[in-house]
């Protein structure tokens, strides 16, 4: 039997969708080897038709889940060996490995100081050295990140691509782990087991985590799983998997107030295990002073695809007050932290069922990307999977729409930059309004009606 009819038997998959499958996988290809970040177009276009291969392939089918988890892994399996190519932070995560390799805290120096001192002087440090941004920044990692390039660079030393490999089989392992746990609470709160599995395909998933490394995905499935296991009881557990989310990016520390007023689960054990996760970090923050200078450039010096802060910004400029400019990020913290203790006050008693409590971590990330400086494609990973419990819809389209902000890059058409991310947020805040309008409602949009 051919490969065609077993899928076809099996999964109820029809010809015309085996096409969308390979549209899907030619625009994954093109995006993973063939992409580069000065060609908006060469991103664009098989983004567009990845994206609709992924959502055509998954309307009114009835995937058999042993098929789509096998496809989905051989997809990640097959992507894992290129090379990312829309993004440079791969050599900051092997300078920050082969110092740590060296017995030297990432957190100590940053990469001019560490060149300039001599503290390690050989032909391929200096070349990676030359392909670094924030050259003069000390790192921005937390202590899951520093491990995992530490790992990866034990394993490849100085060959970039091996250690590139290397970062992208242990996420792999780790993102397995956390959707098994993951899809199996999916099921028992909504009742479905297969719509859960499309997320396997996402393409900004797929793209920012497994072709250009970025680590939105370990963050998210980390956290998802610590609200798991604190709607079944396991306080210590979660409170591990919550230290491991933070140790993975900060931004979960938004959260806190989530389990603070969650009576659901013993607070002393949680907050006693996150502690415990959370102090191995403390030796790498106090080595030095300066070391936590790295995160300023996210709220004083780096500014990309924001809104709330590019609308501050304008409205700064034009009444001239030149005063309030260094402090935008303050400004808008404050902004995010009364409109956050707004939704705790009108929302608290939604902490106590799971479905609720997902869909106001949604809303939370959602406020967080508006006040935010720098906004990424990969910052979205999170808002797509948090909304996957509750506002699929806005989730999705946020999904692709984010790939936009590569045209910043792009010579030829920077200068519509402003335009598009205006139209990007737009679309995704007016979708946003109609599934708010089905209050009380998961909807399933006809992609995920499997």
């Amino acid at each position: 039997m051919k490969l065609p009819d077993i899928l076809k038997a099996n999964s109820g998959i029809k010809y015309n969708q085996i096409i969308f499958i390979i549209f899907f996988w030619i625009g994954l290809y093109l995006l993973s080897f063939r992409a580069t970040q000065s060609d908006f177009n060469s991103i664009v276009i098989p983004y567009s038709l990845c994206f609709v291969g992924y959502l055509l392939i998954s309307l009114n089918c009835r995937y058999n889940n042993k098929i789509l988890l096998t496809l989905g892994i051989v997809t990640r399996v097959i992507i894992i060996f290129s090379f990312p190519n829309l993004s440079n932070d791969l050599y900051r995560y092997w300078w920050d490995g082969m110092l740590s390799a060296h017995g030297i805290n990432p957190f100590e120096f940053t990469p001019a100081e560490v060149l300039n001192s001599d503290i390690i002087n050989d032909v391929a440090t200096a070349q990676i050295y030359n392909q670094l941004n924030s050259q003069d920044y000390h790192t921005v990692y937390p202590a899951v990140c520093q491990g995992l390039f530490y790992l990866a660079y034990t394993i490849s030393k100085e060959n970039i691509y091996f250690f590139s490999l290397a970062l992208k089989v242990l996420v792999f392992f780790i993102e397995i782990l956390g959707c098994q746990l993951t899809f199996s609470w999916l099921s028992q709160i909504f009742g479905e087991k297969k719509w859960a599995f499309i997320y396997l395909f996402n393409p900004l998933i797929l793209i920012e985590t497994y072709v250009n490394l970025h680590f939105e995905l370990l963050q998210s499935t980390f956290l998802i799983v610590s609200i798991y296991a604190l709607f079944k009881n396991k306080s210590v557990f979660s409170g591990i998997m919550f230290g491991l989310s933070v140790l993975t990016k900060l931004t979960p520390l938004i959260f806190i107030p989530l389990f603070l007023l969650n009576k659901k689960f013993n607070l002393t054990k949680f907050f006693l295990a996150a502690a415990l996760i959370l102090s191995f970090q403390i030796p790498l923050f106090l080595s030095k002073e300066s070391s936590l200078n790295g995160y300023s450039l996210y709220f004083k010096q780096f500014e990309f695809n924001s809104s709330l802060f590019m609308i501050l910004s304008k409205f700064l400029i034009y009444f001239k007050w030149p005063d309030l400019w260094n402090y935008r990020g303050f400004i808008l913290m404050m902004v995010f932290i009364i409109a956050y203790s707004i939704l705790l006050i009108k929302k608290r008693k939604s902490l106590e069922d799971p479905g609720q409590c997902l869909k106001l971590t949604f809303i939370i990330y959602g406020l967080f990307i508006l006040v935010n400086s720098t906004v990424h494609p990969w910052y979205i990973i999170p808002f797509f999977i948090f909304g996957l419990f509750g506002f699929p819809l806005t989730a999705t389209l946020g999904s692709y729409l984010c790939i936009f902000s590569y045209a910043f890059y792009d010579n030829a058409i920077t200068q519509y930059f402003e335009l598009i991310r205006i139209l990007e947020y737009l679309l995704v805040l007016v979708c946003f309004g109609f599934e708010m309008k089905r209050k009380g409602i998961f909807i399933k949009p006809p992609y995920l009606r499997l």
